[in-house]
């Protein structure tokens, strides 16, 4: 291990990146219990994958967030950005249905929107729960 705490650089196998999200999805609820338990759980998956000496717990556990990160680009692109310079997009991207199974249907990737019909008797308003995705598929629909 490097002087700095770090392990060296590793390039994560497709493989090795399947494992990683099918630990951390199969283990959610611990990661949710406390912060030393998720360092435990990534350093059973450093364990579990033979990377010792070449991954850290916490570079696992960035590994993570970065392709959280990146699904969350993918799901929902910045209005105008293309695909003309050859980037990566949710259709070409190899992790993206591994990630939106799991991460898909959460109410952080596909937050409910509520919207209200108001009339003059503010006691028969009915709530309506609709999805963002939904919204911006009625508009693109309208335009």
């Amino acid at each position: 291990m490097a002087a700095s705490g770090k392990a060296p650089s590793h390039k994560w196998s497709p493989q090795e990146v399947r494992t990683l999200i099918t630990f951390r999805t199969t283990n959610h609820a611990k990661f949710l219990r406390c912060k030393s338990a998720s360092e435990s759980l990534w350093e059973q998956l450093v364990k579990e994958l033979g990377l010792e000496g070449r991954v850290t717990p916490q570079q696992a556990s960035k590994k993570w967030e970065n392709l959280k990160k990146r699904y969350k680009d993918l799901k929902s692109p910045k209005t105008g950005s293309g695909t003309g310079g050859g980037e990566v997009t949710a259709a070409s991207w190899q992790f993206y249905g591994d990630m939106h199974e799991v991460l898909g249907s959460r109410p952080s990737m596909d937050p409910v929107v509520v919207v209200a019909s108001f009339s003059e008797d503010p006691t028969t308003m009915a709530p309506y729960h609709i999805s963002y995705n939904h919204i911006c598929q009625v508009m693109q629909n309208e335009a």
